[in-house]
């Protein structure tokens, strides 16, 4: 009996900020496509990259590493959309080959791919990242998932107990549910589960099973899995880097997975089995997914917050108090010197001045004059 969790494929992209035009982003790929078969080590563990005649996922030009699909690593850019970066994908089976033979762990992928950002400025996360966590041996059955999810026996929740409202469907075979779906199969969807009989994928697959053997002399082997894509992944990219260890790495993984999915059963009012599993192997620090799409604040609405709602004014009004005249000088000074020598810009930041630049470029008055003065924070109160 065994439950166990890792990474199963994972896509990663770098965005360059700093292109003049189509021949510079066509020379920036071609080095960047280098780079990144440098830095992770790619043939070292993949054989020699070919050109595809095919483009893939709006990729124009897209290098292979090894010619088996199962195996599929895939390094990709299009010559006329610089926006989209440079790409990365890594098959299920591709990424267990690359981190068995490279002796790593999920994390130092990202890690590594993110050295980018020390030759080009830009942006690298991962795109999609997809977590596996397998039950094997442990009496498990997917059509029993399914019968107790559709018939309300089970339903599923996140970390704050709120009820998943998604589609579920199933796969079935021989009238017996083999896998089950929970979310929209679209690509551009940013969550989904995939829940399956992983026991009947590889004695099925024999040809490109990894572990055959493993399924053949197991009695039952079922997989949980959930993909992250979009700003889910991005917020899970962002925590992956910091992660050092198998044993912080798993423990992140199964509370990420929770954050999400937990099964909650409908007469005994509390959590099924199976998430108490994974909540017993989880971290229980993950807290970390927000969904909500980031608002994007102008320049005005920035400002007027500065001075109504940061607590900004309640810290002069202090400093005023304690030091006088000289002391707020001086703490202006020191924000001068932090923005110089410590503060750097995210991609939010820059992308809104690329787009708004010209607009507020063009304008007569600074900004901050049509602003009233009324504040919103008096007496020093925060």
């Amino acid at each position: 009996m065994a439950v166990t969790v890792k990474v199963d494929e994972m896509s990663l992209v770098f965005t360059s900020s700093e292109i003049d035009s189509l021949d510079d982003w066509q020379s920036q790929a071609q080095h960047l496509v280098t780079l990144i078969d440098t830095i992770l080590e790619l043939s070292t563990v993949f054989d020699r990259p070919s050109i595809s005649e095919k483009g893939f996922a709006g990729y124009t030009t897209v290098l292979k590493y090894d010619n088996d699909k199962a195996f599929m690593l895939q390094v990709c850019y299009n010559e006329m959309m610089p926006n989209m970066g440079v790409y990365v994908h890594f098959s299920g089976q591709a990424f267990s080959k690359y981190l068995f033979t490279r002796d790593v762990i999920a994390s130092k992928v990202i890690q590594d791919f993110k050295k980018l950002e020390d030759y080009y400025e830009g942006a690298a996360h991962i795109s999609r990242i997809d977590i596996a966590i397998d039950f094997l041996d442990e009496g498990l059955s997917v059509a029993t998932i399914y019968d107790r999810l559709v018939s309300e026996v089970d339903y599923l929740v996140d970390k704050n107990d709120r009820k998943n409202s998604s589609k579920i469907s199933a796969v079935v075979n021989n009238q017996i549910v083999n896998t089950i779906y929970v979310g929209s199969k679209k690509k551009n969807t940013r969550l989904l589960m995939r829940i399956y009989d992983k026991k009947l994928e590889q004695l099925d697959n024999a040809q490109h099973a990894t572990h055959y053997t493993e399924a053949k002399h197991c009695n039952d082997w079922v997989r949980f899995e959930a993909s992250f894509r979009q700003m889910y992944a991005h917020q899970i990219s962002e925590e992956l880097v910091k992660i050092e260890t198998k044993e912080e790495l798993s423990g992140f993984l199964f509370s990420t997975f929770c954050e999400k999915y937990r099964f909650y059963n409908v007469f005994d009012e509390t959590y099924t089995t199976l998430t108490k599993v994974m909540l017993a192997y989880s971290d229980g620090l993950s807290d970390i997914l927000d969904g909500r799409k980031p608002q994007e604040s102008n320049l005005e609405v920035s400002i007027n917050y500065l001075c109504t709602g940061s607590g900004l004014m309640p810290t002069f009004y202090k400093i005023y108090d304690f030091y006088g005249q000289k002391g707020i000088n001086n703490f202006i000074g020191y924000l001068f010197d932090y923005y110089n020598n410590a503060y750097e810009a995210n991609r939010d930041a820059y992308n809104y001045i690329m787009k708004y630049r010209e607009e507020y470029q063009g304008r007569k008055i600074f900004p901050w004059r049509d602003l009233s003065l009324k504040g919103g924070e008096k007496d020093g109160k925060s």
